[in-house]
């Protein structure tokens, strides 16, 4: 009968004690639980005091959920700040992508009809040059002589070069020698 007693003494001591010990246990976390206290944090400070359980958070700090809150709003903001600035950066780069993309095309452009614009400018100074001489030309020796040797020697070394012989003879003897000479020596040349 000592086996029956002591199997009896345990079912009482399991009975009696022990599940009513659990339950009020139990019973104590959940209340704590609502009422606000934080049961995982003080049962991680109660088991870090025991030698035999390691803890994996050294010196991580607990927070209540409004400093929580506040740091991960403030950390938000941060973050909504860095995207503006990388979307207003990123606008301005493609702005000047754009910019340069038209520049190289007007520049393709330019390099396909430049011939065609330079042609042109030529044949319009040519006809302006032509223009003049045929003036110079029509004029009095005297006065087209006084106006070429108002002029670099230079231009009026371009202009003669265009006229025809016996115009260029006449206004030729009808300047100053010395600059007569000059502008022969440049025909010259």
């Amino acid at each position: 009968m000592s086996g029956d007693q002591e199997k009896s003494k345990f079912q009482w001591f399991f009975i009696v004690i022990f599940i009513p010990a659990v339950f009020v246990m139990i019973l104590a976390v959940v209340l704590m639980y609502y009422t606000g206290v934080n049961v995982g944090g003080a049962v991680r400070e109660a088991a870090s005091v025991l030698p035999f359980i390691d803890s994996d958070e050294e010196s991580h700090e607990e927070y209540t959920s409004e400093e929580l809150t506040v740091r991960l709003e403030h950390e938000n903001e941060n973050y909504a700040k860095e995207l503006a600035r990388l979307e207003m950066e990123l606008e301005s780069k493609e702005e000047e992508i754009m910019r340069l993309e038209e520049e190289l095309l007007l520049l393709n452009q330019e390099e396909e009809h430049g011939d065609d614009y330079e042609a042109a400018e030529e044949d319009v100074n040519r006809q302006d040059i032509r223009d003049i001489v045929r003036t110079l030309e029509s004029m009095t020796a005297s006065k087209a002589a006084d106006i070429l040797e108002e002029m670099s020697e230079d231009e009026a070394a371009g202009y003669l070069r265009q006229m025809n012989i016996d115009n260029r003879a006449q206004i030729l003897s009808r300047m100053d020698p010395e600059t007569a000479a000059s502008l022969v020596n440049q025909l010259a040349e």
